[in-house]
């Protein structure tokens, strides 16, 4: 709709040639349909489809009262979304293991996989039939922007770019386990505590985990001028990996009124040291990242009595 405002400004208020209009983006001219903004309006209105038409109250309106209308609005729907179904199946297995009386061991592994469906079926409704609709009419091949003071892009491509590809990309992923969660998840626990001897009263400890690869991105190829997603060729991360440490020391004090336990843990001493891809762009260069959680390390006294 952006761009039959554009259009009519170029009309109306900058006055300009349609031959400069069809020269910004139209190769071949020779038998091209559309050869006037006259021409251009009811396929560009035409193109939205009814039911949306009906739903937004789109209009024409004559905004200075001079008898022809200015600009074509609509009523906004705010907080507007599209659905998707979830299927979600896995597992998990916990596991508790005593070698000793005073050693420890506990093991967490789980496994998830969601299948996506029915995801924006509406929406890539309209698309397809808008696509199609400015396909065939051809007003595709003119330009987004008629007044000329934005980029020289065809309407198709702009298109593709701000409305198709998100619509094309969730689409595609129905009926397929979803790339981006990661499937496997390990967790690992393990302390062990002195009774005896002089380390009697200490403990020491450490934890693990593993996530497994989740994709970044996807590999796109270009139909009928649009890109889109090949769903069987993502990118994927490394998968996460990170582990901790922990140490303390537990006594009496004070004649054995008050308990004293200090303890030092070290949280991430070992894991991810360079930046997280979290997307990645079609062409495989990383677009997005994070930066992975630092170590840190605390000291704390507790006294209890």
């Amino acid at each position: 709709m952006a761009e039959i405002n554009s259009y009519r400004d170029s009309e109306l208020v900058l006055e300009r040639p349609w031959q400069a209009v069809l020269d910004d983006t139209v190769e071949n001219q020779e038998g091209f349909p559309v050869q006037s903004y006259d021409d251009f309006y009811p396929l560009a209105i035409a193109a939205i489809p009814q039911e949306l038409r009906d739903n937004l109250n789109a209009r024409q309106v004559d905004v200075d009262g001079d008898g022809i209308w200015d600009v074509y609005n609509i009523d906004p729907i705010s907080n507007l979304a599209s659905t998707q179904s979830r299927v979600a199946e896995g597992f998990e297995i916990e596991l508790n293991y005593n070698p000793t009386q005073n050693w420890r061991i506990l093991a967490n592994i789980s496994k998830q996989e969601t299948i996506n469906s029915d995801t924006a079926n509406l929406m890539a409704l309209y698309e397809q039939q808008y696509t199609a609709s400015i396909v065939s009419s051809r007003i595709a091949e003119l330009p987004f922007d008629a007044t000329g003071t934005q980029a020289i892009r065809p309407l198709l491509a702009q298109w593709g770019n701000q409305g198709v590809v998100s619509i094309r990309t969730a689409k595609a992923l129905d009926g397929t386990v979803s790339n981006e969660q990661r499937t496997w998840r390990i967790t690992g626990v393990t302390s062990y505590g002195f009774s005896e001897g002089f380390l009697s009263g200490a403990s020491i400890g450490g934890a693990f985990r593993w996530e497994d690869e989740a994709a970044t991105g996807y590999l796109y190829s270009v139909v009928d001028d649009i890109a889109g997603p090949v769903v069987s060729s993502p990118y994927f991360d490394d998968g996460l990996f990170s582990g901790d440490l922990w140490m303390s020391y537990a006594t009496q004090i004070c004649n054995d009124r008050v308990n004293w336990k200090i303890q030092l843990n070290i949280r991430n001493l070992i894991g991810e040291d360079d930046d997280i891809p979290v997307k990645t762009n079609p062409d495989g260069q990383i677009a997005a990242i994070r930066i992975p959680n630092p170590m840190t390390i605390s000291l704390s006294n507790t006294f209890s009595f």
